[in-house]
């Protein structure tokens, strides 16, 4: 399927009947209120709508959806699409994430909500001293990222961080701050790295 910026929607009623080969389900879904979508088609009473945060397809009342720019949202407007549950949020709704030199305020871009559920539980600063003081290597020594490969001289050219299971906030091993960003964007998702690896195979498979 595909979809142009001239297609989009804003659902503002969170109630949604799921697709079923251009039927309706029979139980509504909550979706969620100001859900962004994408038309795909309009009958008498209702609209066939892509709905983003649910990745499938939607039946919603003709009156529940309006048109919709994308390209007007962000820190420096009124509201915000959440990276995670892709709902129309105020900003107020996304914490600050930095501010930069010029006093503009950069929002996270993931809700306040979205933002707590996928931060899972923390590790606390004593057992991560702790497990680096036990487990890691010196400053200036040589050391070797266990998921990269990748050598460096400890704490000089290379941030060293203790990984973390996120359901139980234990650390599971130390990887440079790379990695450990590379395994928050994957949500630690086997997967989802599958589908990266997946990816590369056939862009090289394409341009070989």
């Amino acid at each position: 399927m595909s979809y142009t910026r001239k297609d989009c929607v804003l659902v503002e009623s969170g109630q949604a009947w799921a697709d079923d080969n251009g039927r309706m389900n029979r139980e509504p879904d909550d979706i969620g209120k100001n859900a962004i979508a994408y038309l795909d088609g309009r009958r008498r009473t209702h609209s066939l709508v892509f709905v983003v945060g649910k990745r499938r397809l939607y039946w919603v009342r003709n009156e529940d959806v309006h048109s919709f720019d994308p390209t007007q949202t962000g820190d420096q407007y009124d509201n915000k699409i959440c990276l995670n549950c892709d709902l129309l949020k105020a900003v107020d709704g996304f914490s600050i994430n930095q501010t930069r030199s010029d006093g503009t305020k950069v929002r996270r871009p993931r809700c306040i909500e979205c933002f707590s559920v996928d931060s899972g539980k923390t590790m606390s600063a004593r057992v991560r001293r702790e497990y680096l003081e036990e487990h890691g290597p010196a400053e200036g020594d040589l050391w070797q990222c266990p998921i990269c490969r990748k050598y460096s001289i400890a704490y000089v050219n290379v941030k060293i961080v203790v990984d973390h299971d996120q359901e139980t906030g234990m650390p599971r091993g130390i990887i440079c701050d790379s990695c450990n960003t590379g395994l928050g964007r994957f949500k630690n998702g086997e997967n989802l790295l599958d589908d990266a690896m997946e990816y590369l195979r056939r862009r090289e498979a394409s341009t070989g």
